[in-house]
């Protein structure tokens, strides 16, 4: 699969005409949409991490196009992120995955509106979209909607939405096994990036691993757990 960074891309709206690997780390707010022709493949891989307005519209107007989104959204300490994942899904036989993980430090807050619109008499079509909040710190605001607008009988689609703080159960058993309070954090926090990415790792090990990289040295040392 080719690899393409949409920060190196000038044209609000981007076609794709093979399988491809798109890069999001945007550092200014922006409106881009996405069109998959024909029976391509495409996978989003996200990072957000300053306080910006990010809009992404992926379009799905050929039989056989799929789209597999996974995004990162981090709001530091008294900043906002706010994010839009609007997927349209306008053929039959398409497929969309779309996985979320959203962290809050204190007095942070995310705005994430991810949604599928799948329009009237498509058939075949397959939806999934998944959101899981993380907060960190003492205080912190995620509001988050997974929404699917479908319109047609013939689809198979699901949604999920999760909530947590980072399990005190699990720092303390890290922490006595020699860990540091910081240690044990990093690692926890790691593990559900890892996991939100787990198709980029496998399709594109070295920008995944960057994005992990980038991820985590935007929440740590800032991410202070509830209690040590």
């Amino acid at each position: 699969m080719q690899t393409l960074f949409l920060s190196d891309i000038s044209p609000d709206t981007i076609t794709i005409t093979e399988p491809t690997i798109l890069i999001d780390t945007p550092s200014v707010s922006s409106t881009r949409t996405i069109e998959i022709t024909e029976w391509w493949r495409a996978i989003l891989l996200g990072l957000v991490h300053t306080s910006i307005e990010v809009r992404r519209q992926m379009r799905l107007v050929w039989s056989g196009a799929t789209i597999e989104i996974w995004y990162v959204v981090v709001s530091q300490a008294d900043a906002r992120v706010d994010a839009v994942l609007d997927i349209r899904m306008i053929a039959d036989t398409t497929s969309a995955d779309i996985r979320t993980l959203a962290f809050a430090l204190d007095a942070g807050r995310v705005d994430l509106d991810a949604g599928v619109r799948v329009a009237p008499g498509i058939s075949d079509a397959e939806v999934a979209l998944h959101e899981r909040n993380i907060f960190l710190g003492s205080s912190g605001t995620i509001r988050s909607i997974p929404a699917l607008h479908v319109a047609s009988e013939r689809v198979r689609a699901s949604h999920a939405l999760s909530v947590e703080r980072l399990s005190d159960e699990r720092l303390f058993y890290l922490r006595s096994r020699g860990l540091s309070s910081e240690t044990a954090t990093h690692l926890c926090i790691e593990g559900r990036i890892r996991e939100t990415y787990a198709a980029g790792l496998s399709e594109s090990g070295e920008h995944t691993e960057s994005l992990i990289r980038q991820a985590i040295r935007h929440i740590i040392p800032t991410a202070i757990p509830f209690s040590l």
